[in-house]
């Protein structure tokens, strides 16, 4: 039996690049597809109807065509922006940190239903969180995400925040670009 052409996805916008002119790739991460890259075709563009509904942190049912190397975005409904009631910096930075921590550490096209999860809750979480709870927050995030992912056990958590972002770093063999803007809240300490 084929595959459908058309499938639905429920997926957060992890990351969003520039291609072509009116063009964006979005990287999504979907409840039961896993992380995916995705072509926007014209969401750059001033008419575009999709394009409020790709914003970061947003959690967006979307209506996916199959193509030959990635798939493209044919429809697109929010469900919930997050991004949107963030009102102060350490929420914006805490939620790039949790997108990028997941961007790095799952692979493309692996289904991680318990992760999704984790990720919307701490989403949503952070929207009405304090400032002073954002650091324990976030990482509690990054602990739970090791540990569902198999590369910590239950017993072992982070007594920081640098310690958890570094536990991360030597798993993906780089840098977090987003520890910066968290430096630049005040979070470090």
């Amino acid at each position: 039996m084929a595959t459908p052409q058309l499938y639905k996805a429920t997926g957060i916008i992890l990351k969003r690049n520039n291609s072509g002119e009116g063009d964006k790739i979005v990287t999504v991460f979907c409840e039961h597809f896993g992380k995916k890259r995705l072509i926007g075709k014209g969401i750059r563009k001033i008419n575009s109807r999709r394009a409020g509904h790709l914003e970061l942190f947003s959690k967006t049912k979307i209506l996916i065509h199959r193509g030959k190397t990635l798939d493209y975005i044919t429809g697109a409904t929010a469900c919930h922006l997050y991004g949107s009631s963030y009102q102060r910096l350490s929420q914006v930075a805490s939620a790039y940190t949790a997108c990028e921590v997941v961007d790095r550490l799952i692979m493309e096209g692996q289904e991680h239903d318990e992760s999704f999860c984790l990720l919307d809750r701490f989403l949503l979480d952070i929207e009405t969180a304090q400032s002073s709870v954002l650091p324990q927050r976030i990482t509690a995030f990054i602990d739970d995400l090791l540990i569902i992912l198999g590369y910590r056990r239950k017993e072992t958590k982070s007594t920081s925040l640098g310690n958890a972002t570094t536990a991360v770093e030597r798993i993906i063999e780089r840098k977090i670009k987003s520890v910066n803007l968290l430096f630049r809240t005040g979070m470090f300490q």
